[in-house]
């Protein structure tokens, strides 16, 4: 146990081992916990961690090897000796509460992979999971689910699936207030797919005792329509696919088009010192760069989870978008044009859900958890970049007059209100980090475009109005919003102090200082930035002279550059 709490003293997060234990045994809820997974001189029984108290102790069950028999057609010539187990269960189910029950062939089954012929290995695998779901099936004939819950869950991935990289696991739970369908919670929103961290909160919840706001996950809930059919596991078998494809590929994909940005920018730094009368051949390039991510977002709309697919419909899509925004003549009305539809593209899909964005390279990770809905990172920085400069630009190309540049500035603040509402607003993007970048760019663009020099003395005020639209947006709709971890870290606050805010503000902190030394999206802009002060001294004034020729767009440039400090703390 004090590895245990050591291990986890390394985390980000506040974690307290055996936190469920120690609730449902301060309430006087019984814990038990029957059967294991040892073999030969090997014990290895890990349920009892799920309920074990903060001293490590689960008071009552029976984790020895009577309950195991001895049997030559099995791995390790030792199974489960389900009878025993029944009784043992029908023993403790009388004092009800919390009973936790390993099986154990199952595992040691995959702990055999290594020991056997492919098909001794499958011969195992099956006949372990065969005896299991005779046992489960027992159980449930003998429960009442109107009032007792039951979950079947899989902790952990088998050896092959950690090889394939297939780490999503069956979850199965059926009890008061569960409906038949698909398992969800307000961790995921995602109809079929649930965290561990759901598992404790839904426990708690069972016995009527409120999950303390150190729980981060949510009780499981039913949805659908409660059958499930060929095309429910059809279903599920697409959403994994589309998962792992997400999961495994994202690399292969990024790293190119990263490699790409690089490419662009130094070839675009040579050209302007050696052959400036061929800076129109990187003109496709350079829109093809902006075009990708909305390439990325239409993906899953047109290609297959397999990675020629992706890398074939990818290249034709940004060749199409870039067709398109040629036959606009003039290189800015292009760059209106792909910009506005990128950003349009990203605000429609989450109006709806984000149905392209959960399965789009750039969106989210599932299997890494660090997010299941809303607005993901890469994409609220393409939003705010798009959206920003599209807007900018529109207005530099309308050469309108004063009066009614003043006007359309006015109807860009509204716009730009309406997406940092829908990049913040926990049913739609559910971003804090996204709504602070965007405030900042967003704000500090709308002044400039009015005329008003921004100095450093108004980044207090404009702050103040952040906090303030915040207290705003949550009094409008608190009510209203589904639960989320914007709603979560309140509670937090509400409970501890202001202390949680200033921990996931350190968090934030330390988790981007880490991406800028790990991630592929830092030498793209070490390359940029690289550029860009390269161009500040040769040739002599080449970027005054462009500047003064778009100054709505730079404008955005400098709005941009302003919000970065407000996302940083993110």
């Amino acid at each position: 146990m004090p590895r245990i709490i050591q291990e986890n003293s390394k985390l980000d997060h506040e974690t307290v081992p055996g936190l469920l234990g120690e609730i449902l045994k301060n309430h006087g809820i019984p814990v038990a916990v029957l059967g294991n997974a040892d073999f030969l001189d090997e014990k290895n029984r890990p349920a009892a961690l799920i309920a074990m108290d903060c001293q490590g102790i689960i008071a009552s069950g029976d984790v020895s090897r009577d309950l195991l028999v001895n049997d030559d057609e099995s791995p390790f010539f030792v199974k489960t000796d389900y009878e025993k187990l029944y009784q043992k269960f029908v023993k403790y189910a009388r004092s009800g509460g919390l009973i936790i029950i390993h099986p154990g062939d199952t595992v040691r089954a995959n702990d055999y992979l290594n020991l056997a012929i492919p098909q001794q290995y499958e011969h195992y695998r099956k006949k372990a999971l065969k005896d299991a779901d005779a046992f489960i099936g027992r159980l449930m004939r003998n429960m009442n689910l109107a009032q007792d819950l039951l979950m079947v869950i899989t902790p952990f991935p088998s050896t092959s699936g950690y090889r394939q990289r297939n780490l999503l696991t069956p979850f199965i739970a059926a009890g008061p207030g569960i409906k038949p369908g698909f398992a969800t919670s307000a961790t995921t929103r995602r109809p079929g797919l649930v965290a561990n961290i759901d598992i404790a909160p839904t426990i708690l919840e069972y016995f009527n005792i409120p999950a303390p706001v150190i729980m981060l996950g949510h009780t499981v809930l039913g949805v659908g329509t409660g059958n499930i059919t060929l095309n429910s596991l059809e279903y599920f078998i697409r959403m994994n696919r589309g998962i792992v494809a997400t999961y495994t590929q994202r690399a292969y994909l990024i790293k190119p088009y990263v490699a790409m940005q690089i490419f662009v920018s130094l070839g675009f730094l040579l050209l302007v010192f050696l052959r400036k009368n061929r800076l129109k051949t990187l003109r496709p390039f350079i829109l093809a760069n902006m075009a990708i991510p909305l390439s990325f977002l239409l993906l899953p709309l047109v290609a297959s989870d397999k990675l020629f697919s992706k890398y074939l419909w990818l290249v034709l899509l940004t060749t199409g978008i870039v067709l398109v925004s040629l036959r606009f003549m003039e290189t800015l009305r292009s760059i209106i044009f792909i910009c506005l539809s990128t950003s349009s593209g990203i605000l429609l899909d989450l109006l709806v859900g984000a149905p392209l964005m959960k399965l789009s390279i750039l969106g989210y990770d599932s299997i890494g958890g660090a997010r299941y809905y809303g607005l993901g990172n890469e994409y609220m920085g393409v939003l705010i970049g798009s959206f920003t400069t599209g807007i900018t630009a529109l207005i530099d190309e309308s050469r309108m007059g004063s009066r009614k540049k003043t006007s359309l500035s006015i109807l860009c603040a509204v716009l730009f209100t309406a997406t940092v509402y829908l990049i913040f607003s926990p049913r739609y993007g559910s971003n804090v980090g996204g709504f602070i970048s965007a405030y900042g760019a967003f704000t500090i663009t709308i002044l400039m475009l009015l005329g008003i020099r921004v100095k450093s003395s108004h980044l207090g005020p404009i702050a103040a109005g952040m906090v303030l639209f915040i207290v705003l947006l949550l009094a409008a709709t608190g009510s209203s919003n589904p639960p989320s971890h914007i709603s979560q870290t309140l509670a937090s606050v509400k409970v501890q102090g202001m202390m949680p805010l200033w921990d996931i503000v350190g968090r934030k902190l330390s988790m981007n200082l880490k991406l800028l030394k790990y991630t592929p999206w830092t030498r793209a802009l070490l390359t940029s930035i690289g550029v860009i002060v390269a161009l500040f001294y040769r040739p002599p004034h080449i970027l005054k002279k462009h500047i003064s020729k778009i100054p709505q767009p730079v404008q955005w440039l400098c709005g941009s550059r302003n919000g970065m400090p407000f996302s940083l703390d993110i």
